[in-house]
């Protein structure tokens, strides 16, 4: 897994955003970079500063300093392994050879006292034009409607973003199928969104969701289901926070790890581990969309 999940809240507050980002436009303030002198008692996890890049620095133990112009003058990002950087359509993205490029920073509203003020980034989205309208998030809490719909809560509960149908859910640098329905509390996201409501809280429809990562421990910590007096477990979270990737095709499951290929299909008891037949003790079943195996073979995987 690539970094430790944020739980926070997605940017500035709505009381801070621009309102002008919400129709498309580029916001013409953001909030002063000695915020850490002026901000309230309690700071949010992370801001959202839209700039354009001046500079990049490469350092020698591979992270990055990134130097951004932002209303408020120029602020360095620094950035390491487990900063985020995608561009406006939340595709992975280097950022070198980008200076010029317009971008929204997802960073700490901390900064350090030097001139320019420092800030280690969370997420950077780059090649930024006034259309563009994806934003980095961390699902607070996720709520499971009853018309099939997801509704992800961010922004310190003053957001409300619903995927449905049409949400295009997509997974980051990796093959994996993700669907809405995988996103937990924690999970870190890209989400685009052309409108949302002036409401507080305010409500949005997401026409693309792109999936950074998954919280595994708010997934491994769901109640497990009895089905018959045998345990029964979500295969993908379980399988993925052992270090498979998950790949289902027509009724087939195929789990990868390194050096080991696991088969198995739904509603049949026997899995293929490595080309060796296995007999199952309960054949895989989908349950409410979800895709369940006996807790013995969970365990199986774990060997």
């Amino acid at each position: 897994m690539k970094k430790k999940i944020l739980v926070g809240v997605l940017g500035l507050s709505l009381a801070a955003m621009p309102t002008c980002a919400f129709a498309g436009e580029m916001p013409v303030s953001v909030q002063p970079i000695n915020a850490v002198i002026s901000a309230p008692t309690t700071l949010p996890a992370f801001e959202q500063v839209y700039g354009q890049i001046s500079e990049i620095i490469n350092l020698d133990n591979g992270d990055m300093q990134v130097f951004v112009e932002t209303a408020n003058g120029t602020v360095i990002y620094n950035c390491t392994e487990e900063t985020w950087i995608a561009d406006s359509e939340g595709l992975p993205m280097d950022l070198n050879e980008r200076t010029n490029d317009n971008v929204w920073v997802f960073a700490s509203p901390i900064m350090t006292m030097s001139i320019p003020p420092q800030s280690p980034a969370i997420a950077i989205i780059g090649n930024v034009t006034d259309e563009s309208q994806m934003f980095y998030a961390v699902a607070e809490e996720v709520m499971h409607n009853e018309d099939g719909s997801v509704t992800i809560i961010t922004n310190d509960g003053s957001r409300h973003v619903t995927l449905n149908e049409d949400t295009v859910v997509l997974p980051f640098k990796t093959k994996n199928i993700v669907r809405a329905e995988d996103i937990t509390k924690g999970s870190e996201l890209l989400v685009s969104y052309p409108i949302m409501t002036a409401s507080m809280p305010a409500y949005a429809t997401a026409q693309k969701v792109v999936v950074l990562a998954i919280n595994h421990d708010e997934v491994i910590a769901e109640e497990n289901v009895q089905d018959e007096e045998q345990v029964i477990m979500p295969l993908r979270s379980n399988a993925e926070a052992l270090g498979y990737s998950v790949e289902f095709a027509n009724g087939k499951i195929a789990l990868l790890k390194d050096e080991k290929t696991v088969s198995i299909a739904l509603d049949s008891t026997e899995a293929d581990i490595n080309g060796e037949k296995i007999q199952l003790t309960q054949a895989p079943q989908l349950k409410d969309g979800l895709t369940y195996v006996a807790k013995d073979f969970v365990e199986l995987l774990a060997e």
